[in-house]
């Protein structure tokens, strides 16, 4: 299995060459990838987010990886290369990052944190990375393989049409590790799956494999409705677990009482257009320069490129996610340095800058004797 990320159709067509070690497009690849993104133009509508670009890596040789080649693709999403290796490029960094394996013991991965940095880092980059769960299930912490069982992966477990947790679907919590973590995050359809296979066909599959990506193409829906989510790891996550339908479970895994969330199901099934419409949440920001001489002389703010506005002004109607607010260049004042802002849903936001004076240099008397 390769792993796949993605990013809004805006990207451009320059994610073509940048296909790692020319993956084949295996029969998982092909399914994955139409759940992710699949769409013919006509009755065969199976993507989540059609209008979105993807590159690949291949971490596996004929099904079999180790924890250099998962790393290699790891570090490879967070700088893209062109296929020789040359120009990374970290601009080309994917939003999301769908990985629909995992690393067994027989593949090397007999430390249960061997991929713990690298995920880890990968998150750091803005980069929402979806973990399938396993197949291991239906006992309790089968979840224990990295990088499912990592708290900086967002973990999928699999339901069926009726909602209820498939059969095979690893539980948590976690134990491999000691953590005890709560896992999975989250459940998305992954029984009876129809995809694309190569070929130009389509079967009907099933697996966590089949799950995570309606969690990988769900995020890249969010960043390409809005734009100011992308590289909001904690934002996009929440809004799916906050969206998401609650599911309760009479399975007892890890203390689980009839809660949200617990070891079956996370924090319950994805629900897409509810996702959406929290992401179209709007908030205000309200901003005051000081001190009141720069105020005075003209400092101002703008949001995004948008309207100088004075101390002390709001600018509403601003969707959730992370804003850029420069200052205003007044003479002699020194501006302050650009931030970016993160916008909550239904708040006024606010934001205190600091004009300083500007730097004066003494004069410098030079005495020549003759």
């Amino acid at each position: 299995m390769t792993t796949a990320g993605m990013m809004p159709s805006t990207a451009g067509e320059e994610c073509a060459a940048r296909i790692h070690r020319s993956p084949v497009m295996t029969m998982g690849m092909a399914h994955t990838m139409g759940i992710m993104v699949g769409d013919d133009g006509g009755a065969n509508q199976i993507g989540m987010a059609p209008g979105a670009r993807w590159i690949g890596c291949r971490n596996m040789n004929q099904g079999v990886g180790t924890p250099a080649t998962y790393v290699e693709c790891y570090q490879w999403f967070m700088a893209p290369t062109r296929i020789d290796g040359s120009d990374p490029n970290p601009a080309m960094a994917p939003d999301v990052i769908d990985n629909s394996w995992g690393c067994t013991v027989s593949e090397g991965c007999t430390d249960p944190n061997v991929l713990l940095t690298v995920v880890n880092n990968v998150r750091a980059a803005g980069i929402v990375t979806v973990q399938s769960a396993g197949n291991s299930g239906s006992a309790c912490s089968t979840v224990n393989q990295p990088a499912a069982i990592y708290q900086s992966s967002f973990t999928a477990g699999a339901t069926d049409s009726g909602d209820l947790i498939a059969s095979f679907s690893s539980r948590g919590p976690v134990t491999v590790d000691g953590s005890g973590r709560l896992k999975p995050d989250i459940v998305a359809p992954g029984v009876d799956i129809r995809s694309s296979v190569p070929g130009d066909g389509y079967e009907i599959k099933w697996g966590t494999s089949m799950a995570a990506p309606h969690v990988a193409g769900l995020v890249a829906l969010l960043v390409s409705a809005n734009p100011f989510l992308a590289n909001q790891v904690d934002s996009l996550e929440n809004i799916i677990r906050q969206t998401a339908v609650p599911l309760t479970t009479t399975q007892v895994c890890g203390g689980d009482g009839p809660d949200v969330p617990n070891n079956v199901y996370g924090w319950g099934r994805i629900d897409a257009l509810a996702a959406y419409n929290l992401s179209q949440s709007t908030g205000s920001l309200l901003v005051t320069l000081l001190p009141q001489e720069a105020v005075d002389a003209g400092a101002q703010w703008r949001v995004n490129q948008g309207a100088w506005r004075s101390s002390g002004q709001t600018a509403s109607g601003l969707l959730i996610g992370q804003h850029l607010v420069e200052f205003k260049q007044v003479p002699p004042w020194r501006k302050p340095p650009n931030r970016y802002v993160t916008i909550s849903t239904g708040q006024i936001n606010s934001l205190s800058a600091e004009y300083l004076p500007a730097k004066s240099f003494p004069y410098l008397y030079l005495l020549l004797l003759d």
